[in-house]
């Protein structure tokens, strides 16, 4: 039976340290003999099959099995597109503040502009952590969602989640991409990962659920 999550309960003064090898804080800090831990987890690829980067371009939503380690900027940026481009249902994407360097040019607004006209029940979900910067400096993503206020939906996360330092989306249930780091750009990518794409969606309704639309982005025009 394939693995597709690993879990420990850390020592706090060791979390950093997992944090660095992609685990995740679970829950409340909780003690254990006396000294403080967290729940953490960590999501694997679905499978050992090592895609290369140069491949991308034959990397098909739902079908291709295996995983892109991403490297880079631009690995995350074409990456991003490519997946979200073939998307015809959904994209939910958590994000500490929609990093402009991967969501915020012409091809990617395209791509998620034709997932959301794609059928009459697609949706996209953006959560942000931190809508400052995109309220200072303005992003497409903004003005798309106000003319399609009916299928994008842009959510200031709860306070629970202020300490979420990783930056992951799902797309049509299937593909997921992930950076255990939001300021830095190494990254997993899988094309068909239904098993991991459930982990990660049930993370990300749970923090939906607490998460209000934030009235400055409504009110943002670009």
């Amino acid at each position: 039976r394939q693995l597709h999550r690993v879990k420990l309960d850390a020592q706090t003064q060791a979390i950093d340290f997992y944090l660095r090898h992609d685990f995740a804080p679970q829950g409340e800090v909780f003690m254990d003999a006396n000294i403080p831990h967290q729940h953490m987890t960590r999501n694997l690829p679905s499978l050992d099959v090592h895609i290369n980067i140069n491949d991308l371009p034959k990397q098909v939503l739902g079908e291709t099995r295996g995983y892109i380690d991403l490297k880079g900027r631009e690995d995350n940026k074409q990456t991003v597109i490519h997946m979200v481009a073939q998307g015809q249902r959904s994209l939910n994407l958590f994000t500490p503040n929609l990093d402009p360097r991967i969501f915020d040019n012409e091809e990617f607004i395209e791509a998620v502009k034709k997932l959301a006209l794609c059928n009459s029940r697609s949706r996209i979900n953006i959560l942000i952590l931190d809508p400052s910067e995109v309220v200072t400096h303005g992003h497409r993503i903004v003005e798309l969602a106000r003319r399609i206020s009916s299928r994008i939906f842009i959510h200031r996360a709860d306070e629970e989640e202020q300490n979420h330092v990783n930056t992951f989306m799902i797309v049509d249930d299937v593909g997921i991409i992930r950076r255990a780091h939001n300021d830095r750009f190494e990254g997993l990518a899988e094309f068909n990962s239904p098993a991991e794409a459930r982990l990660l969606l049930k993370t990300f309704n749970e923090a939906w659920e607490r998460s209000q639309p934030e009235p400055e982005l409504r009110r943002l025009h670009l």
